[in-house]
This record gives structure tokens, C-alpha cells and sequence, in this order.
């Protein structure tokens, strides 16, 4: 979200100095305190400066409790946390205020998104966007387009999105790392790398940036600046990303002691993300991974397809997807449940968590070339050819794994069923 706000004003609302100060602040004072703290943990990355961002916004709420400005705020920090039926709430209260508020509907149409809820989500982007059409309004409906299938149409948004600027040089910076991972799924790696390296450049500080230029680097075979950048990303702040990755090349380079801390940073940042999924305090199990107790919600959809696609832990990962796609029904977490179903040769099942996926015509490719395994696993060839064919026209440059003739299903090694996970 892009609020008009200016990053040195946050000083002012830190310290015990300032503490005094907040005594005689305005409203709106306060609230421009608050959004600088939001800017700054979007730059980061960083939730720490949510508490901090929420009680300003509260303050400015005892002093004028009609202050429409606090009551984004507060709805901004809980889609944020992704509390999002409190977000939609408050944002419901701001636009009962103020119904000219584009960030209200703005930050309405993002829980939309995380749910699945797409046709909801498309209204108040468009609302937002004939309210104030800038680079906030622009990149949310290039996100949504592209995402439901409409790829072209999407990435020109994010290219308006860019045009349009904002006051911190950050989001715009955001804006063209997305849209270089929008060409990378294209296929089009030359310009994802141009415009990757043009936004690290900008915002050589912010995770996510580092963390998907580091994708484009690897996927071009630069292995070592890719771990570089990925490293970077994660002293920084971890993400999902940038330590996925780095599992990934650290086990590819048979370095166990690191793969095993970078393995349980990942596990600990989804843990601080959406609750505790298990215990690191455990004694490890065979595999060098901490053991694991019992599921906590919220759920992780990109956990569960972290250990679906190494092979890891499968009964966990399919009450890990099933509980995902319970509480947000959106185009990755039908995917990965899907892909659970097919581990464990529930096909049936698979194709038609799958079906509600494929109905937006996502262009990723790696979602149709696991349509195409289930549509295999159900004897249907030639349906499987034409998922995976679709795989390769949205990115020619896919790599695909070798499609095997017969699968084996984890289900028939593992000692616990699908039918003891519901």
C-alpha cells in the first residue's frame, strides 16, 4: 500500500523522548507516524513495526475516533498479519466514513485475493483504481489479471504500475521485481534478468527483491551469484524464497550442516508466520529434520509444497495443504493440495482440487505440468499431453522433470493413510 507519508517521520514516534511528544501529536500526526512505520516494514520486510504502527493508529483513534486515516491503518496491520476478516472489517468501517478511500478497497480486494475470492477481488481493485489510479491501484489489478489467466494484460499493468512511480523508490522497485518474475514463468529470461537487476539496484536493501533476482540467476545456471543473492536476501530478512533456495543449493552442493540450519530457519520462519507447526526442540529424525508434533493452524500452503516437492514428510504436508486450502480456497493452495492428493495416488481427489485452479487459467506452467501427472495417474494420456503441452507454450525454456511411465505412490510406503489425516 502507498500512503503519503515521509519515512523521517517515524523517528519521531520512536524513543522515549518522543513518547512525550505523542501527548500533543494531531490525528494525524500520529497516523502519518504509523504509516511511515508500515512503509519501512514493507521495505523490509519486516513485521516488528506492526505493534508499533497499530498503537499510533489507535491513538489517533482515541483522539478523534472517527479518524478514517487510523482506521485504514489499523486494517492495514491486520492484513499485514493476515488477520484478514479483522482487516476487512476495519477497512469496512474507514469506506463507511469516507467511501472515497481507494486503499480501503484496495486492501478489501487483497483479502479477496488470499481467499480466492477473484470476481469480489476485480470490484474493489476496480474501485480503487477510478478513485486513484497510481502505482498501489495499478500493481494490485496486474497481480489479479495475470493470475486469472489474462497474462499480457497483466504485466502491461505492472508496466503502468512502474510509469506511475511512488514516493518511495522501493515500491516501485517492487513493482519491476515482480514483473520480472511474471516474464521469468514467460519464458523470457533476458528481460527478467534486465529488470530484476534494475530493481535490486533500487532497492538493494529489501529481501524479496534480492530473493527474486536470485530465482532469475539461478534458473540462467548462475549458481554461485544466485547463492550469493539468496545469502543476502536472507541476513537481511528470511523469506520463504530465499530460503527454500538456499536448502536447495546447499543440499545440491552436499553441505548437510547448512541445508539442516537454512532447513530449520524455514521451518521457524513459518512457524513465527502462521503459528507453530511443530517442534525444532525435538530430538531429529533419520533424515536430520526435527521431528514433528501436531498441526496448529493457520496452515502454510507454500510449507506443504516445500516438503511435497522434496519428498519430505508427505502425511504431514497433506494435512498441511488440506488445512491451507480450508482457510484460503486460492489458486496456490488448490494446486498444492492437489499435488498432495497425487503423492499419495488420490487422483481422483487431485483432479478435482485441481479443476479449481485450472478454472482461472493461472499462466504458471508448473500448475499444468502437474495436472498433466494426475491426468496420467487417472489413464487419461491425452488429456496429460495437453496440460503438459500447455506447460510449454506459457514458458518454452520449461524444464520439466521426465515424466515417469508409472509412478509409485508415497502412500504405499508410508505407514499412515489418507484416510487417517481427515
Amino acid at each position: 500500500m502507498t500512503f503519503s507519508s515521509s519515512r523521517t517521520t517515524l523517528f519521531a514516534a520512536t524513543g522515549s523522548m518522543a513518547m512525550a511528544s505523542l501527548l500533543l501529536a494531531s490525528p494525524e500526526d500520529l497516523v502519518e507516524r504509523g504509516n511511515a512505520l508500515m512503509q519501512l516494514s514493507r521495505d523490509e520486510m519486516n513485521p516488528k513495526y506492526y505493534k508499533q504502527a497499530a498503537d499510533l493508529y489507535s491513538e489517533a483513534l482515541e483522539i478523534d475516533p472517527e479518524n478514517s486515516d487510523a482506521i485504514l491503518g489499523i486494517a492495514w496491520v491486520e492484513n499485514s498479519n493476515h488477520n484478514f476478516e479483522n482487516g476487512e472489517a476495519w477497512a469496512h468501517k474507514a469506506i463507511e466514513i469516507n467511501s472515497e478511500l481507494a486503499d480501503a478497497y484496495s486492501l478489501l480486494g487483497d483479502s479477496q485475493v488470499e481467499h480466492g475470492e477473484y470476481e469480489e477481488a476485480f470490484d474493489n481493485y476496480q474501485r480503487s483504481l477510478d478513485l486513484r489510479p497510481d502505482l498501489a491501484s495499478y500493481s494490485r489489478a496486474a497481480h489479479l489479471v495475470w493470475l486469472t489467466g489474462n497474462r499480457e494484460r497483466g504485466m502491461k499493468l505492472m508496466e503502468l504500475a512502474i510509469s506511475a512511480g511512488a514516493p518511495h523508490a522501493e515500491n516501485t522497485a517492487w513493482c519491476q521485481s515482480k514483473l520480472s518474475i511474471m516474464l521469468l514463468h514467460a519464458g523470457e529470461l533476458k528481460h527478467a534478468l534486465r529488470l530484476g537487476t534494475e530493481a535490486a539496484a533500487h532497492a538493494p536493501k529489501n529481501p524479496l527483491v534480492l530473493a527474486n533476482l536470485g530465482i532469475i540467476k539461478r534458473r540462467l545456471g548462475e549458481t554461485e551469484t544466485a547463492l550469493s543473492l539468496f545469502e543476502r536476501s536472507h541476513q537481511l530478512q528470511p523469506t520463504h524464497e530465499s530460503l527454500s533456495h538456499l536448502y536447495d543449493l546447499y543440499t545440491e552442493q552436499e553441505n548437510t550442516d547448512k541445508a539442516q540450519k537454512i532447513y530449520e530457519a524455514l521451518v521457524s520462519y513459518h512457524r513465527h508466520h502462521h503459528g507453530p507447526i511443530f517442534g525444532l526442540e525435538h530430538p531429529k529424525d533419520g533424515h536430520g529434520h526435527g521431528s514433528h508434533g501436531h498441526h496448529h493452524a493457520p496452515a502454510s500452503a507454500q510449507l506443504a509444497k516445500f516438503w511435497l516437492d522434496r519428498g519430505l514428510y508427505p502425511e504431514l504436508a497433506l494435512r498441511e495443504a488440506k488445512n491451507a486450502f480450508h482457510q484460503y480456497p486460492n489458486i496456490e493452495s488448490a494446486h498444492t493440495l492437489a499435488l498432495a492428493y497425487h503423492k499419495f495416488g488420490q487422483n481422483k481427489n487431485a483432479a478435482r482440487v485441481m479443476e479449481k485452479a485450472l478454472h482461472w487459467t493461472p499462466p504458471l506452467p508448473e500448475i499444468y505440468y502437474h495436472a498433466g501427472l494426475i491426468q496420467k495417474g487417472l489413464g487419461d494420456d491425452s488429456e496429460a499431453q495437453r496440460n503438459f503441452e500447455r506447460a510449454v507454450e506459457l514458458d518454452p525454456q520449461f524444464n520439466r522433470p521426465e515424466i515417469p511411465e508409472q509412478e509409485a505412490h508415497l502412500a504405499s510406503s508410508s505407514g499412515t493413510t489418507v484416510a487417517a489425516l481427515h
